[in-house]
């Protein structure tokens, strides 16, 4: 009587197996997949990118844009992108950590900005520096007083944005 049971649990994940597979690339391909777009190309040489972090309130989780800036040159230059301020400031990364009051609720962006007027466009109708089409980087989460939690969150975002970045400039 136990050999029924059992032969129909052998066949039931036979029967699933592909669909397991399935699932399993489906679910994992975009973690290792960089995108192309057009938004992140730049002009001169890519393997300098500086990045600049927003203003950071004094939060609980007690962490500061020094933390923030650390992490991004660590990981870009983990890379082999310069971090350093470029002759020519067309373009930067930006790196903005928004925190609920004064809490431990955050949001976390990542963004290529780039030089109006060297992209030929007109600085006076979009500001200095714009936005342009790229894919979305970053996170939302409570740091419970954490600031591993918000920086392992800000590594594995720069991980995907250098991805498209280096993959959209090659």
């Amino acid at each position: 009587m136990l050999r029924a049971p059992v032969f129909s649990m052998v066949v039931s994940i036979q029967f699933l197996r592909p669909f397991l597979i399935f699932s399993l690339v489906f679910v994992l391909s975009p973690l290792c997949m960089a995108e192309q777009f057009s938004g992140l190309k730049v002009h001169g040489d890519y393997k300098y990118l500086t990045p600049l972090v927003a203003k950071v309130g004094k939060n609980k989780a007690d962490i500061t844009e020094d933390d923030l800036l650390r992490i991004a040159k660590i990981r870009l230059m983990k890379e082999g992108i310069n971090p350093v301020r470029s002759k020519t400031p067309y373009h930067y990364l930006w790196v903005e950590l928004l925190i609920v009051g004064k809490g431990t609720k955050f949001s976390l962006e990542l963004s290529l900005k780039k030089s109006a007027q060297a992209y030929g466009h007109d600085y006076k109708v979009i500001g200095d520096f714009f936005k342009p089409p790229q894919g979305t980087y970053g996170t939302i989460g409570d740091a419970k007083k954490n600031k591993k939690y918000i920086l392992k969150a800000l590594d594995k975002a720069l991980e995907k944005f250098i991805l498209d970045y280096i993959d959209s400039n090659t």
